[in-house]
């Protein structure tokens, strides 16, 4: 049950709703598999008149819950929206500074990236405490939901807004800190363990505004090709946009993480200390000008 409002407020935090529901099996199927739990037998179209698979909550006790009860402690003003609502109401960003998503919000609709970019292009700074997020166009259509369509087909790549995108599924590798802000927390040259994954997102290949790096993930000698990474871009607009590149993030400060990666009570505390540096920056609307490591491309 989520309470919201439109008030004034130093952040507004998306769940990820449509998401969740994306991925929900309740039933049997969802638009990733069918009852035989084969991708072919996927349905086109999913109804929120059923309740979520698992515990009943979706993805929030892992994706979100973490984060929010880190922001409550912060002493932070923040509002509460979901996905339909940022689809619904053209002025849904008038109010806040920031814009805070959390470890996965992969399916928006058209009228959501707009939105998103909209804020953006005014002076929103746009927080993502995950990986793979805005990848799929979906459509709703009442109480249903439909459709799964990359949005680099319709030529709006995620790390347009972003500054980096999805590229990885099923990786586990170290971050390694780039001795910036936020990571800066933790000394030099820390290492989280295992944060980079299940999904990640990198600047390398991709279009979009010039990028700072703030960590990137470990690569063996052997390794070729893109680097799991951090990123963070000012935009002209003045607003700070900064993206962690994983969906462990938020499921890992409570060792949540779903499909099988362990964080033990170091890596814990570190992910609770970089958040805590970025939230500052959300309280005192000071914001560290971006290093560029990948100029517009």
């Amino acid at each position: 049950f989520l309470v919201y409002g439109d008030a004034p407020s130093e952040a507004t935090f998306i769940s990820s709703v449509l998401t969740w529901q994306s991925y929900n099996q309740w039933g049997g199927q969802s638009l990733y598999k069918g009852a035989d739990g084969a991708r072919e037998t996927a349905v086109k179209v999913v109804t929120y008149d059923r309740p979520y698979d698992g515990d009943g909550s979706g993805q929030f006790r892992y994706m979100e819950q973490p984060l929010l009860t880190l922001i409550e402690k912060q002493g932070l003003d923040i509002n509460y929206l979901t996905d339909f609502d940022v689809d619904s109401n053209p002025q849904v960003f008038a109010n806040t500074s920031t814009i805070v998503v959390g470890g996965h919000s992969e399916y928006w609709t058209q009228i959501m990236r707009s939105r998103f970019d909209e804020a953006v292009s005014q002076g929103k700074n746009l927080l993502v405490f995950g990986g793979n997020t805005g990848y799929a166009m979906t459509e709703i259509k009442g109480r249903k939901i439909s459709g799964r369509t990359p949005y680099r087909e319709l030529g709006k790549a995620e790390s347009l807004l972003l500054g980096s995108q999805y590229f990885a599924l099923g990786i586990k590798k170290d971050l390694i800190s780039n001795n910036v802000w936020p990571f800066l927390a933790l000394g030099k040259d820390a290492v989280i363990k295992n944060l980079y994954g299940y999904e990640a997102d990198t600047a390398m290949g991709t279009a979009g505004p010039g990028v700072q790096v703030l960590a990137r993930a470990a690569i063996s000698p052997t390794e070729k090709g893109f680097v799991a990474m951090s990123t963070y871009y000012n935009a002209p607009s003045g607003a700070s946009v900064m993206n962690m590149g994983t969906n462990a993030w938020v499921c890992a400060m409570k060792n949540r993480c779903p499909w099988g990666h362990t964080f033990d009570a170091v890596a814990q505390k570190q992910i609770t200390q970089v958040t805590v540096e970025v939230l500052k920056a959300v309280k005192t609307s000071k914001w560290p000008v971006a290093q560029i490591d990948f100029p517009a491309r």
